[in-house]
């Protein structure tokens, strides 16, 4: 139903859209002028009716392709190998925890609760006696022309140091029935390819932070 909707609207506009040009480019006939001069009228038609809706398309798609060649690795601060040399027989002691245990000492240790980097909120998603798992939301990241960035951390509680980081980029209002979905500019959507969270789980799992 939404889907139709959508067509609808769109089609209204494009019609609208092809009117103008047609309006414009015949005016600028009738008036003696140069086919020329009447495209170029035509083309002003088209510039008013379609910039104030798409002008933010294609610096979207430049900036966002950018990021998602730039900015979407995954950053490793220490190796598995590092940590563990550094930590000699601790990784034998970690356990992943259930949701309900990590739920818990969100409550009761503020080792666990959600923190800050570099002015980022990060919420807790995994994590076992030593290393935690953290993801910051989307909205927390806005960039410009409605292009967001998410990240994932891997930290250590006792070295209180990130161990590694991968971002996500996103662009567009997302789903705008959904709350939060904000503006109407569905086609901006869009999501690097890069399987950002299959790199930093399968780093991830080295540490034992996720139960299977």
């Amino acid at each position: 139903m939404l889907g139709l909707a959508v067509l609808f609207v769109m089609a209204i506009y494009f019609m609208i859209l092809f009117l103008v040009i047609r309006f414009c480019y015949k005016k600028a006939i009738n008036k003696g002028k140069t086919k020329k001069i009447a495209f170029l009228f035509g083309l002003l038609g088209f510039s008013l009716v379609f910039l104030p809706v798409f002008w933010d398309y294609i610096p979207n798609r430049i900036y966002f392709n950018y990021l998602c060649k730039n900015d979407t690795q995954l950053q490793v601060y220490k190796t598995f190998e590092e940590w563990n040399t550094e930590n000699p027989d601790v990784l034998e002691t970690l356990t992943p925890f259930s949701y309900e245990e990590r739920d818990e000492k969100i409550k009761t240790d503020p080792n666990y609760r959600n923190r800050s980097f570099d002015g980022i909120t990060y919420e807790v998603r995994f994590a076992n006696q030593r290393i935690l798992f953290y993801w910051s939301k989307p909205l927390s990241q806005k960039l410009a022309l409605q292009i967001k960035r998410s990240s994932y951390l891997l930290f250590d509680i006792k070295s209180n140091q990130v161990i590694a980081k991968i971002d996500k980029i996103s662009s567009g209002p997302g789903n705008v029935l959904e709350l939060g979905g904000k503006g109407y500019k569905i086609w901006l959507n869009d999501e690097c390819q890069h399987n950002n969270y299959k790199l930093i789980s399968r780093f991830a799992r080295q540490f034992n932070v996720f139960r299977d």
